[in-house]
């Protein structure tokens, strides 16, 4: 039983055009049996339909059976919806590209009945029952009106629902397409509460075990129906003239023949003048001249052309299984199947949405690149040698100062002016074309090596020669050739790109360093704050430095620290740009998908016009976006990844270490941005859908013209 209390709405309410169109509505309305609201267009019965079959919301209560419904809550609606009620709509309401199995399969999906067997059994039995079995791997979308009318009462058979909400169900049909629809109807009227709405009178008296008739969303009455005065089937254009009342007057040579509706005699006054060999009537009442209509007179009663069709409609639910096990788990796997292979069909304008989400990807790969060339300093590198000292991050203009101060209070034991720089060697190979090998280092005074062992050739005894550390030795020896020994680099020449000074090598020392050793001039007075120097007393004199406002630490760790600060100032340079793209990225995602969205939107007012949950839609809508970004943005985005990585690894093979950046696989920002780029195309990609699923199915179905 469904009890409707106090049930109110209102369409622009406290406006100028406010429109009460459901007006207090109170109603009681039974278990079973087939019940008609009618009324004209806009009285309001279709909303008041909807409104009790939660379809739309309205200030008041609905009571089913134990279920009290006081305020609207989507949730709590869905789930009676599923368990209680189904519905059948004048435009169907079913997935045309889909095929009839396929569209009574998401009634039983939406119930949560994923079991194989049980799905075929259900759908063949209520096929069968509506004549529609053989139809059942047909598209729908290929059926005719009454065949799909037929499958959306099949769609409502296999759920067992205790109410069925039919608005217009025969709006879209034939006489005898819509008098097999309501035999069905009215069959099932006998174990389930049918409720309908339609425009046609004949129907609802013949049909109907009460009529409700609704003007201006009130409830102006309420009967019982009196089939035996039906004329259901009739040709509306007929004049029956053996249902009218015959009267006829006889006078000489005249003969007149007349008809009423009722019983009641009335005074009919006729004058007729014949004149020039024509005919003038004159008469008390209204004539038309039937050959001026579209009526036929048709000498027979209306009931002699009553067709009602007895349909052989046979439906028992307790066949169906209720002990079932349904897996969630199957049901995202078909999700996961049908998107995947529905990606692949796409028309022309979702094509070239597709090619720009790849160029998307593309631009975001490029951003990746430039941001990850600046996150990578190249530690192995630096020239560092760990009795060696320099500042870093001063902008103080008397550094200088600081420093030559330092160095008379003896804070300070040597300068070293010059500044990092390549040390390049040319060799020959066995073909005897030459090639060159470099490292990055500074050359300090043999001194600092003094107490470390010669591991091969020997020490710096002139201006122009030259000891390497083990380091920078094993790092060019790696460039000429992977046989390479210390022996084979020994009395190579040596010339730095800055400055001058060409050194010829003479030695190897196994000190921890990065950095070459000769014959130093430390005299000069050239100070800058690049300067680095060495030092007797380390705590003193930083102590003093930072008295005066100067960082100072090893050679290495300075050198590191003044990378990374113009590192972090060049990436800060790309923060603009990466925000206007990354802002343009998501705005033109937003769209896109709103644009799917709205190309879907039948899809999605059939979805929730028979119940399925709004989380299954949206974990469908997570699916769909998945794979989209997966072979769109994503893929772009790999794709200029690895063509990158490719380039600067043959480029790099070429000549070790031109291009001064990892191989971009292996940057950790590359993978947090691909997970990125899935949950942001995700999140932004469902906020239409989440937008649109905050509306009733009545909103959504009446809003887009399902």
């Amino acid at each position: 039983m469904i009890k409707v209390s106090n049930l109110n709405k209102y369409y622009n309410k406290k406006k100028n055009n406010e429109i009460h169109v459901i007006n207090n509505v109170n109603l009681t309305l039974p278990d079973t049996g087939l019940i008609t609201f009618l009324g004209k267009s806009g009285s309001g019965k279709t909303t008041l339909l909807n409104v009790i079959g939660g379809l739309d919301k309205a200030s008041g209560s609905i009571e089913y059976d134990d279920v009290l419904i006081k305020r609207y809550s989507m949730t709590k609606v869905d789930k009676l919806r599923r368990e209680k009620i189904s519905y059948i709509f004048q435009n169907y309401n079913l997935l045309l590209n889909k095929t009839v199995y396929e569209n009574l399969s998401l009634a039983l999906y939406a119930i949560n009945i994923t079991d194989k067997d049980e799905v075929l059994k259900r759908s063949d039995y209520a096929l069968k029952a509506v004549g529609m079995y053989k139809y059942r791997k047909k598209l729908a979308g290929a059926l005719s009106g009454g065949q799909m009318q037929r499958v959306a009462i099949a769609r409502c058979l296999i759920k067992e629902s205790s109410v069925i909400i039919a608005d217009e169900p025969t709006g879209n049909l034939d006489s005898n397409n819509s008098l097999e629809i309501m035999n069905i109807l009215k069959k099932i009227s006998k174990k389930s509460l049918v409720l309908l709405v339609t425009h046609d009178k004949a129907l609802a008296e013949y049909f109907s075990d009460s009529i409700i008739e609704v003007k201006d969303g009130e409830i102006t009455g309420e009967r019982e129906t009196n089939k035996d005065s039906s004329a259901i089937g009739a040709n509306g254009n007929n004049i029956y003239l053996k249902d009218l009342n015959k009267k006829e007057l006889c006078a000489s040579n005249t003969k007149i023949t007349y008809y009423l509706e009722t019983d009641e005699d009335k005074e009919l006054e006729l004058e007729l003048v014949e004149h020039n060999k024509c005919l003038y009537l004159k008469s008390n009442v209204k004539i038309k001249l039937l050959e001026d209509t579209n009526f036929k007179l048709v000498d027979a009663s209306a009931s002699d052309e009553v067709k009602v069709i007895k349909d052989d409609l046979e439906f028992d639910s307790a066949t169906f299984s209720s002990n079932l096990r349904n897996s969630s788990f199957r049901l995202f796997l078909k999700q996961v199947k049908d998107s995947f292979f529905s990606f692949f069909v796409r028309r022309k304008r979702t094509k070239f949405f597709h090619v720009a989400m790849i160029l998307i990807g593309m631009i975001v790969a490029a951003i990746n690149i430039s941001y990850a060339t600046y996150n990578v300093i190249d530690k192995d590198n630096i020239a560092y040698d760990n009795d060696v000292y320099r500042l870093y991050s001063v902008n103080d203009n008397d550094v200088t100062n600081v420093l030559r101060t330092a160095k008379v209070n003896g804070y300070i034991k040597e300068f070293y002016t010059n500044n990092d720089t390549e040390l390049s060697i040319v060799y020959y190979d066995n073909s005897y074309s030459s090639k060159r090998a470099s490292a990055n280092a500074c050359i300090f005074d043999v001194s600092l090596i003094n107490g470390y062992n010669i591991i091969k050739g020997k020490n710096a005894e002139f201006a122009n020669e030259l000891v390497l550390s083990k380091k920078i030795a094993d790092a060019l020896c790696s460039q000429i050739d992977k046989n390479a020994t210390y022996d084979t680099i020994l009395g190579l020449r040596v010339s730095k790109r800055y400055g001058n000074g060409n050194y010829t090598i003479v030695g190897i020392c196994d000190k921890d360093a990065y950095a070459g050793y000769s014959i130093v001039d430390t005299s000069s007075d050239d100070i800058f704050y690049l300067s680095s120097f060495t030092t007797n007393d380390y705590a003193r004199l930083k102590q003093y430095l930072e008295n005066n406002n100067c960082k100072v630490d090893t050679l290495y760790k300075a050198t590191y620290n003044d990378m990374k600060t113009e590192h972090t100032r060049d990436k800060m340079v790309l923060v603009p740009v990466i925000i206007i793209l990354v802002s343009i990225t998501l705005v033109y995602i937003y769209f896109a998908m709103r644009s799917k969205m709205i190309s879907d939107i039948y899809s999605i007012g059939v979805y929730r016009s028979i119940a399925y949950s709004r989380t299954k839609i949206v974990l469908k809508y997570v699916v769909d976006i998945f794979f989209i970004t997966l072979f769109t943005t994503l893929l772009g985005y790999i794709l200029v990844s690895f063509i990158y990585s490719v380039i600067v690894s043959k480029i790099n093979a070429l000549a070790v270490g031109l291009i001064k950046q990892t191989v971009i696989a292996n940057q950790g920002s590359t993978y947090i941005i691909g997970a990125g780029i899935f949950l942001v195309s995700i999140i932004i990609g469902i906020l239409p859908i989440l937008g649109l699923l905050r509306k009733t199915p009545s909103q959504i179905l009446a809003k887009y013209d399902i």
